[in-house]
């Protein structure tokens, strides 16, 4: 009888074991693996890096949900990717802190969007999502070095749990904006040759429009105008002087000389939308035109 209830009393104790481990499953793991997905067919993908640390001290990973689905969580210094957006809008969403942004996605599009983080005089954290060129998602990953955040399904149970606790927005920050677009108060540098043939940089005032043509820009001394047609590359362009505003930057030509141009809302309350309305409208424009090149004429060569 003893026997018996010894047995019993060690297998209630392995039950509970295992139930304590079942429980300590971490919300999510950390990989070396860079390889990165490309969408499935008919779909798009989504990356979303977290490179910063913004403060001395580590801070939580982000709880981050996709159309009010879980997604995952973004520790710092990391990234994840999903191969499968239908084609349309998304929301994407966290919990208190983060912003909820809104992008349309194309089948077949890849979208990369980096989470900033900064920190105020008052040790408030602030954080966004900029849009940027997928095509950088190989080197951030490889070079920052990020690590790929997989959640895993007991992080998955967890995020379905707080669902109803994401943060939404009666206007969300969206990934672009109508045409035109304008800027009365915007930063703009431009490389100039001098007469010596060094190269001197410009910073002042402009007036900016964005249309279906081209990007216009005019200060009191210069005028420049960049064709939609010539632009190669549009990515994150960085800050400058310490000011946290996002700049632009668009690498253009049509002669066989590439040239650049960076550009940024001056006014630091509504420098991130700006900076992702013409990311959007400058990446919208460049995808229609590929598309449009592609497309076969009436005589069935292309065009």
């Amino acid at each position: 009888m003893l026997t018996a209830l010894s047995r019993l009393a060690t297998t209630g104790l392995l039950l509970g074991a295992l139930a304590g481990v079942a429980r300590a499953e971490p919300p999510y793991r950390l990989v070396d693996s860079t390889a990165i997905e490309m969408p499935t067919p008919g779909r798009a993908a989504l990356y979303l890096t977290r490179e910063q640390l913004a403060r001395a001290t580590p801070l939580k990973p982000e709880a981050l949900f996709l159309d009010g689905v879980p997604l995952g969580y973004l520790p710092q210094r990391s990234f994840l990717g999903s191969d499968s957006l239908a084609p349309g809008q998304h929301c994407l969403a966290g919990l208190a802190g983060m912003p909820e942004f809104c992008m349309r996605v194309r089948a077949g599009e890849r979208v990369l969007l980096r989470l900033r983080e900064i920190v105020d005089a008052d040790d408030h954290l602030a954080m966004e999502w900029l849009r940027d060129d997928p095509d950088r998602i190989e080197s951030l990953a490889r070079d920052g070095p990020l690590r790929r955040a997989i959640t895993t399904p007991q992080g998955m149970r967890v995020l379905a749990r707080h669902t109803a606790h994401r943060v939404t927005s009666a206007e969300p920050a969206l990934a672009s904006a109508p045409l035109p677009i304008t800027l009365d108060e915007a930063w703009l540098e431009i490389a100039t040759e001098s007469e010596d043939g060094s190269s001197l940089r410009h910073r002042a005032s402009w007036r900016l429009v964005v249309d279906s043509i081209s990007v216009h820009a005019i200060s009191n001394r210069y005028a420049l105008d960049v064709p939609i047609s010539g632009i190669r590359r549009v990515h994150f362009g960085g800050v400058r002087q310490g000011s946290p505003n996002p700049w632009i930057e668009i690498e253009y030509g049509n002669d066989g000389e590439t040239r650049i141009v960076a550009f940024a809302d001056s006014r630091p309350e509504s420098a991130t939308r700006s900076y992702n309305a013409i990311f959007g409208a400058l990446r919208e424009l460049r995808l229609a035109r590929a598309i449009e090149s592609a497309a076969p004429d009436s005589a069935g060569a292309p065009r």
